[in-house]
């Protein structure tokens, strides 16, 4: 089946995900987030796009990009070629190191943009890696609270009004956004169906039979796939294929 086309965005401006393949982990150390964004400087020179903000996360990343003369396609091809045979190479691993193509969800409106880089921002805090956003090392915050190292701070700057004083933009940046972004907000009303059936966090601690019970009164609640199954309730694909194929009639 032909892959379809991307959505082109009036603005020129992206918010772009990548995952690994199977949720794997693209960094497994801090040279390897290093590394990739040194390669991103490269891809920048050599693309000429603007980097507006980026987050990245042990197996996926966020990019808020603006490509008005450059082609994503190639400039992403670019950093996820030379990152992929970096890392294979050191870890002597095979295969797809990405989860097929990378995400691109055109962003229209200024209050959008705003939304997306908060978002982007408050990656590791959503998910529970540190408990502020100025803790984590891997985003675009410190471009814009201490030094400008790879981003494009100004055009964000002037959207968020100038808020170039610390206080006001830690401020701005841990608001909640005003719009889930495509795929979450998918994914935080699957989780709401989820929780009227078990607590999520409970469900990966149970023993096994009744985890899998649950989790057969979910696939037949929600009708996913077992793949996105594994996505949102961050259980191991495996698992969930192994609960739901005793749920099988041996014809």
């Amino acid at each position: 089946m032909p892959r379809s086309a991307r959505k082109m965005s009036a603005t020129g401006i992206y918010h772009v995900i990548s995952r690994g393949n199977n949720k794997q982990e693209i960094y497994l150390s801090d040279e390897d987030y290093q590394l990739f964004l040194a390669l991103l400087k490269k891809a920048k020179d050599k693309h000429s796009f603007q980097l507006y903000a980026y987050c990245l996360m042990s197996n996926h990343f966020h990019f808020l990009i603006h490509s008005d003369d450059a082609d994503i396609g190639k400039c992403m091809h670019y950093l996820l070629t030379k990152y992929a045979i970096f890392f294979k190479d050191k870890y002597s691993r095979t295969g797809h190191l990405f989860q097929s193509r990378f995400k691109s969800e055109p962003v229209e409106s200024d209050e959008y943009f705003l939304s997306v880089f908060r978002y982007i921002h408050q990656n590791p805090v959503k998910a529970k890696i540190t408990r502020h956003i100025e803790e984590y090392p891997w985003s675009s915050y410190a471009d814009y609270a201490v030094e400008k190292n790879i981003v494009d701070t100004e055009f964000a700057i002037k959207m968020m009004d100038g808020r170039t004083n610390l206080v006001n933009f830690m401020s701005f940046l841990q608001e909640d956004p005003k719009f889930l972004l495509g795929e979450e907000k998918t994914n935080e009303a699957t989780r709401n169906k989820i929780s009227s059936i078990v607590d999520i966090d409970t469900l990966r601690e149970m023993d096994p039979e009744s985890r899998d019970g649950y989790l057969r009164k979910i696939k037949e609640s929600t009708g996913l796939s077992n793949r996105k199954l594994s996505e949102i309730l961050q259980i191991e694909l495996n698992l969930i294929n192994r609960a739901l194929r005793k749920n099988k009639t041996p014809v």
